[in-house]
């Protein structure tokens, strides 16, 4: 059976609270607080509760340490990780700017070699031209660069750079022309050792420069050079054409001579075309 329990048997303050009682035991309580400051009573009871306390303080100051170097260490590696990221966006500019920096400088370079040339070549006409795109046509391989008949260009006329001859052209449209490069199969040209004897014809052969049958009585070493004789009337006199990398016997009379270019088509965007 279950019995009823009165509302004033539960509740936590009654009707006979005493007042007195109150402010005796605050008195006794600010008392014992005075005393133990004034006379350290309670000193040996707090030196032994410390060793349980001490523990559990220090526990508590440790993981507190702990979460807070936590915290600091996680800042610290983004802080880290955002640096780093700002540094290679700024290495990745600075790269850019640098490739700009190194372009503007060859350009620059080829404009004032190729006024040199133009001065050298004087009073022979010159037009500057800039390289669009290689193509091939056919099997043989052409330069489209940008001058054509409406810029005096005719068919025939040489092409250089300020390291040396590039090619012929080939074929004249009214804004762009074709040039057959040296190392096409179709391109030949008459030159002159560097010492200023053996003239020879120079034909391309798509890796290397050749000279077919070059007489084996004649000394002839690798790192020697050939420039056009001008004989053809085609080509001035003096441009440089290749140097020897190769000598290799055909027979008891002749040699075979292969030449690296002195300068390639896709070396410069900026070209000279020769009106001779």
């Amino acid at each position: 059976m279950a019995y009823k329990v009165s509302k004033k048997k539960l509740s936590l303050f009654t009707t006979n609270f005493s007042l007195t009682y109150f402010i005796l035991f605050i008195f006794l309580t600010v008392l014992m607080m005075f005393m133990d400051s004034r006379y350290d009573y309670l000193k040996q009871i707090r030196k032994d509760f410390s060793f349980i306390t001490s523990p559990l303080i220090i526990l508590t100051n440790d993981t507190l340490n702990y979460f807070e170097n936590f915290q600091s260490l996680s800042k610290s590696k983004n802080l880290l990780e955002e640096e780093i990221n700002q540094l290679n966006i700024e290495i990745d500019r600075l790269a850019i700017e640098n490739q700009i920096r190194n372009l503007l400088v060859a350009e620059n370079e080829n404009l004032r070699e190729a006024t040199l040339l133009s001065k050298k070549l004087a009073p022979k006409k010159t037009y500057p031209a800039e390289i669009i795109k290689p193509v091939i046509r056919g099997r043989t391989p052409i330069i489209i660069v940008n001058k054509g008949k409406k810029d005096g260009i005719r068919q025939g006329m040489p092409v250089v750079n300020r390291l040396g001859l590039v090619g012929q052209i080939y074929s004249t449209y009214n804004q762009t022309s074709g040039v057959v490069p040296l190392l096409s199969k179709k391109f030949a040209v008459n030159a002159l050792h560097e010492n200023g004897q053996n003239h020879v014809i120079i034909y391309g052969d798509t890796e290397f420069l050749v000279i077919p049958f070059f007489p084996a009585s004649i000394d002839l070493s690798p790192g020697d050079t050939f420039v056009t004789s001008g004989l053809d009337n085609v080509y001035p006199s003096g441009i440089k054409i290749g140097e020897v990398v190769n000598v290799s016997p055909e027979d008891k009379q002749f040699n075979k001579i292969l030449l690296r270019p002195a300068t390639f088509s896709n070396q410069f965007s900026l070209i000279t075309i020769l009106d001779y």
